[in-house]
């Protein structure tokens, strides 16, 4: 394009040279720049590298947004697991995942997701280890089902999982890192 441009500004010039010949006794000045196309393509230039100047901006104020984005996001984690108890994971699909700080084995655990036929509600879509999940079936009809109580449930666990470790043992599960 670049050499497009400057072929048809080569033969607008001799263009301009050949037409200032012709009248001699014209006073005015007909140089390569003043035609209205070339003014054009190089404000559209200037346009265009204004744009892409922007587009850096853009994308460097992006990436400090993702990082803080990050940051924030890690906080929240490691506060929940601090004051609630509970470890959060987000999964692909789009659900999440909660591990009690006091289970006995990090595969009980309860996976979350929006609920398809009211986008207020979550709901319980399962968990990775069947057996302790038929171990909490009374507490989940009872909570889940009955009083429609997802914390109530999960301070259920909480209690009878904090309960049920021995005394003076340190949390089986670590704490999320905080990523910077």
């Amino acid at each position: 394009n670049a050499a497009l441009v400057d072929r048809m500004r080569a033969l607008s010039s001799s263009t301009a040279e050949a037409a200032k010949d012709a009248s001699k006794n014209d006073n005015k000045d007909a140089s390569k720049d003043d035609s209205p196309l070339f003014c054009t393509i190089d404000n559209l230039r200037k346009d265009n590298d204004a744009l892409a100047t922007q587009l850096r901006e853009s994308a460097k104020l992006m990436a400090r947004y993702k990082k803080q984005w990050k940051r924030q996001a890690a906080q929240l984690r490691d506060t929940v697991y601090r004051v609630l108890g509970f470890r959060v994971d987000f999964l692909a699909s789009g659900a999440v995942r909660f591990t009690s700080t006091y289970a006995q084995d990090i595969d009980h655990n309860f996976v979350f997701s929006l609920d398809p036929h009211n986008p207020a509600q979550m709901r319980m879509i399962g968990g990775a280890c069947k057996p302790y999940l038929q171990e909490l079936m009374n507490d989940m009809r009872f909570w889940v089902q009955e009083r429609g109580s997802i914390p109530g449930f999960m301070a259920t666990v909480t209690l009878q999982n904090f309960e049920a470790r021995p005394v003076g043992s340190s949390d089986p599960l670590p704490p999320p890192p905080i990523e910077d």
